[in-house]
């Protein structure tokens, strides 16, 4: 697939979830750098 395990929405949410900002933002990051792995809808 090409995609890590660690970055996708559902693992964003978790790492919210349970406070792991540093995770989060990790994630977040990742998207930003990457918009075709996870673009945003409206």
């Amino acid at each position: 697939m090409g995609i890590s395990k660690e970055y996708n929405v559902f693992e964003l949410q978790n790492a919210i979830g349970q406070m792991d900002m540093t995770k989060a933002m990790r994630i977040v990051k990742y998207f930003s750098a990457n918009p075709k792995a996870a673009p945003i809808r409206w």
